[in-house]
This record gives C-alpha cells, structure tokens and sequence, in this order.
C-alpha cells in the first residue's frame, strides 16, 4: 500500500472515528436533558395546567365552604296552615251556626265569659273535650294549632289583639306533592249516577266529622246501622236534599258551603255505605 493510500484509510477511520463521537455525544445530551431537566420540566408544566384547569373550573362557593365540610341536612318544610284554614278544616260546622251550645264565631257575649278563663283553660278544654264537643274538636291538630285557632276566635270576637302573620320564606314552604295511585271505588244508590266513595270519605272528614263520628246533636252517628235505618229508608235523594239545605242543627252543607253537590253527594253515598 502506497503512502498516499494510507494516508487516505487513516482520515476515513478518524473521520468515521469522530462521526461515531459526535453521535455519542448528541445521544448522551438528550438523554441528560430528558433525565434531568427537560422531562421533569414537562411535568411540572403539565401539573401546572392540571392545576390552573383545576382552578379555572372550581365554583366560586361551594357546598363544603358553606358547611365547613360537614354533612349536609336538606329538609322538606311543608306551610303551615293558617288558624282560619285550621277553623275552617274542623270547627266551622259548629262554631258557625251554634250548635249544641257552641260560642258561635264573632259572638263577644258568648266568648266574653269563656275569655275570662284565658287561653290555657280554653285550650284545656278543647284538648279533653267538653259538653258536646269531642275532645281535640274532633280532629287531629296539635296543641299548638288547637291554641292558634282559640286566639283567632277571640280575636274574632274583639277579645284578643291580632297576631301579626309571620312570612315564610317561598323557598321553605315549598314540598314535593306525593302522588297515590289507588283504585277508585264507586257506588250506585240512587239519583241515576255512581259516586265516588274515597272522595266521599276525603270530604267528610274535612267537615262532617266533627259531629257524625261523636254524635253531636242528634247528628246520626257513622256506621251506626239502627240510627241510619230510618233516614236511608227515604233514600239516596231524600238525604242529599237534607244534607245540601240543612235540618235541625245541622246547617246547609254541613256548614261547609265550599264543598260541591257533587261532593256532598259523594260524602251522603259514602256515609250510607258505611251501614250496609
């Protein structure tokens, strides 16, 4: 081999020598670049954006910050009826009219001597009953809702200053309506109709209660078969006129002139069944 042939072989090899080198080098710079700084920079870049993501979308109050972590207690407040819905629900049939002794609603004189007693007393007695009215007026209230409409019929009566009406907030009063699906079940006596006997029950005991289910003044009392012998006797019509005008002490309606004929029927159909 010439020299200038080894010449050439020996700056081939150091060419291919140094290629390789510089390869190398190339290599291990981004090896050190992703192992130490690029790599772990990428990371905290991406946990950067995770964490401005984060704040981006995070609500400006949440349910936490309101209750310092804790649980969570949503309930449901169902309005309060007012004293004259409540009058309205159990005591209008009698305290309307004056039966069997009742202070009517607005009497002063009437309530005049019971108002002496005061409050509590008249709430004692109303809770246990007394004369011919049932205990708790024949319904079921609280003590709390017996005690609201006694003050409203005294001050009915000019005998008690009016309690201003506290304002429930709309959102409090608000409850979710329960729906029942229950069969229906209807009745012919008379009159060229069926009637509804559940809307009949639902409707007595919105009025008629008060004094069917104690008797009071003579009134038949429910299910009593030899009391109702002779009224059913003069059938279905006979009985929807007497209880659509009122007889004796019991006024037009029951007293409660809100109701329907339709419901008056349905309650007077209801009330026969309950003998059968």
């Amino acid at each position: 081999m010439t020299s200038a042939k080894k010449s050439e072989f020996s700056i081939s090899i150091m060419l291919v020598v140094g290629l390789l080198a510089a390869v190398s080098l190339i290599y291990l710079f981004i090896f050190s670049m992703a192992e130490n700084g690029y790599g772990k920079n990428m990371e905290r870049v991406n946990q950067q954006s995770d964490a401005a993501l984060v704040a981006r979308i995070k609500p400006v109050v949440t349910i936490a910050d309101i209750t310092g972590g804790g649980a969570v207690v949503v309930e449901t407040v169902v309005a309060k009826k007012s004293p004259k819905d409540l009058y309205n629900g159990a005591c209008v049939a009698c305290h309307d009219t004056g039966v069997a002794g009742a202070p009517k609603l607005g009497d002063a004189q009437a309530w005049s001597v019971r108002a002496k007693a005061g409050v509590d007393a008249l709430l004692a007695s109303a809770i246990a009953g007394k004369g011919a009215m049932p205990p708790n007026g024949g319904s079921a209230y609280s003590a709390d809702e017996v005690r609201s409409v006694i003050e409203m019929m005294l001050t009915e009566a000019g005998l008690m200053e009016a309690a201003p009406a506290a304002t429930a907030p709309a959102a409090e009063i608000q409850a979710m309506p329960e729906v029942v699906n229950a069969a229906v079940k209807t009745v012919s006596v008379g009159g060229g109709s069926d009637h509804d006997l559940a809307a009949g029950e639902a409707a007595y005991k919105t009025a008629c209660f008060a004094c069917h289910d104690f008797a009071v003044a003579g009134a038949p009392k429910l299910g009593d078969a030899a009391a109702w012998a002779p009224r059913i006797a003069t059938g279905y019509e006979a009985l929807l006129h007497t209880a659509l005008n009122g007889k004796g002490a019991m006024p037009a309606k029951g007293g409660a002139v809100s109701l329907s004929d339709t419901e008056i029927g349905n309650i007077v159909a209801f009330m026969m069944d309950k003998v059968k």
